[in-house]
């Protein structure tokens, strides 16, 4: 017999979460596939509810079957969807049930799920709570000795003062409600959270936004753009590969992952000649209520 609740074992919940996106039939992009940065994720930086309120477990005979996270935000009223996460065959009966229960007491929130292609269950699911469709997106990686690091006398540094007003307006008009305003990337510069970028009579022309997690062996890019007037000159390219070397410079960091959208095939290309390899396809979905 299955059993809800919202009394959960982080840890417990962390390994099984991983567990099972570790495989593509269950993987959700937004989770990652380390129990400890998972655990990690949930304790210092899951949503801005109490777990308790924006998670729930599912158990049988004493074990965890089923776990459905939504990480909120709610200054922005948004929620990114963690699984549901389901080990038991009945699959869509748990998964609704636990959807109903969780968000029957939220507020009004506009809900974004990412789900591996292979993971059969995802569209209906999305179909049957009223989501639709909002894009194709290819999760690449590349390994410290897969690297091209490019010149290294072509390095690219931090903005300065000046740079933000043109940093900003070509980051809105590139990635139009993404994740991390401008405001914020900027705010939380630090020698983990790096923004470089390359200039042209004082303007910003290009940057690239990347994020070190050493204890976690992993580093991040989350935004490379170029300003169109300034496209095919090598930019780009040299604004990865600082990138690159800006990651790779922390001993501890083994892999960088990134996301990109399949509309933009200059710049898979580009991941592509920098030694990335494709890891997943995904689809991503979105629900306004």
């Amino acid at each position: 017999m299955i059993t809800f609740t919202r009394q959960f074992a982080r840890k417990e919940a962390a390994s099984f979460l991983a567990r099972l996106n570790s495989l593509k039939e269950h993987h959700v992009g937004y989770c990652g596939e380390s129990a400890d940065e998972i655990s990690h994720t949930m304790e210092q930086e899951f949503s801005d509810l109490p777990l308790e309120r924006c998670c729930i477990a599912a158990f049988e005979d004493g074990e965890m079957a089923a776990f459905l996270g939504l990480d909120i935000d709610l200054n922005e009223n948004e929620a990114e969807i963690w699984g549901p996460f389901i080990s038991v065959q009945d699959w869509e009966g748990v998964a609704y049930a636990m959807w109903e229960q969780l968000t029957a007491e939220l507020p009004s929130l506009t809900y974004n799920g990412f789900y591996n292609q292979a993971h059969h269950y995802a569209h209906p699911f999305m179909t049957h709570i009223g989501a639709k469709k909002t894009g194709q997106h290819t999760i690449l990686t590349v390994r410290k000795n897969e690297a091209y690091l490019g010149d290294r006398s072509a390095a690219y540094q931090k903005p300065a003062k000046h740079h933000f007003a043109s940093f900003k307006a070509l980051h809105d008009k590139t990635f139009p409600n993404t994740y991390f305003s401008a405001e914020e990337m900027w705010e939380t510069q630090s020698s983990t959270n790096q923004l470089l970028v390359a200039e042209e009579k004082g303007q910003t022309v290009g940057y690239i936004y990347v994020t070190a997690s050493p204890s976690f062996k992993e580093g991040d890019i989350h935004f490379l753009a170029v300003d169109e007037a300034y496209r095919r000159k090598g930019i780009g390219a040299q604004l990865l590969q600082s990138g690159i070397r800006a990651l790779f410079s922390y001993e501890e960091i083994e892999e960088i992952t990134l996301c990109v959208n399949n509309n933009q095939k200059a710049a898979l290309h580009s991941y592509l000649k920098a030694g990335f390899t494709e890891v997943h396809q995904l689809t991503a979905y979105k629900l306004k209520q």
